[in-house]
């Protein structure tokens, strides 16, 4: 979905990062996610699959796992898909099957009993073999624009929009603002003097070995400094 978001300027236009785990999120997500939500205050927002793994993904950042022990709190919200979200839009489900019978685990992680009904049908044998079996609903399931509407509207819940800081970060950032302009107008002044004296100070036919005689003394130079440091006589020296 990363070219969608992109084309639609979904992250600059709410002021959002957005992050794929590909699937269940690793301990290195999660511990991304902790750090940067606790630390400063930003709600973790999930948006997945209407389906057993949708929920889990959605539960191990919320919950401590043998894998990973959450240590610090931060506010997390589970976007969906949910049910709901699936006969508002209309969405078509797929076939889904189970190793075993799914109630629990969805249970477990959250889901309604009336989510747990649509997504598990029930029990059939296949051989010598039990087949559970139900449906699942995926995001791709939206057509491209319906998803953005859909996830907008989900953003507007939570009220996520643009930011506009508050009176005193406005106020530093408009001075620092000035001070920028006023700094960039004088280096743009002073870069039409700058191209004149470079014309006017050609190369020294002695600079090579000048560099080479400082390199000597102070080896753990870089030769650039002591070109920068030869420029800077020259121009002393010309009183410009």
């Amino acid at each position: 979905f990363l070219p969608l978001f992109k084309k639609v300027n979904l992250a600059k236009r709410y002021d959002i990062a957005i992050m794929s785990t590909k699937g269940m999120s690793v301990v290195a997500a999660r511990s991304l996610v902790e750090n940067i939500c606790a630390d400063f205050d930003v709600p973790l927002l999930i948006l997945r699959d209407f389906d057993k793994v949708g929920f889990a993904i959605a539960a191990t950042f919320q919950r401590d796992t043998d894998r990973y022990q959450f240590c610090k709190k931060f506010k997390v919200v589970d976007l969906g898909l949910r049910l709901d979200d699936v006969k508002k839009w209309k969405l078509i489900p797929e076939e889904d099957f189970y190793k075993s019978d799914p109630r629990s685990n969805l249970r477990r992680n959250g889901a309604t009993k009336e989510e747990m009904t649509y997504l598990y049908e029930g029990c059939r044998s296949s051989g010598r073999k039990e087949l559970h079996y139900g449906k699942r609903v995926e995001l791709n399931a939206f057509h491209s624009d319906d998803l953005i509407k859909w996830i907008e509207s989900k953003l507007a819940e939570q009220g996520i929009k643009k930011v506009v800081p508050d009176t005193d970060t406005l106020h530093e950032a408009y001075a620092r603002a000035i001070k920028v302009a006023v700094i960039n107008q004088v280096i743009e002044a002073a870069m039409g003097d700058a191209n004149e004296a470079a014309e006017n100070h050609p190369v020294p036919k002695t600079l090579v070995c000048q560099i080479r005689k400082q390199l000597q003394k102070k080896p753990e130079l870089p030769w650039d400094e002591v070109v920068a440091k030869i420029a800077e006589r020259t121009v002393a020296a010309a009183g410009e």
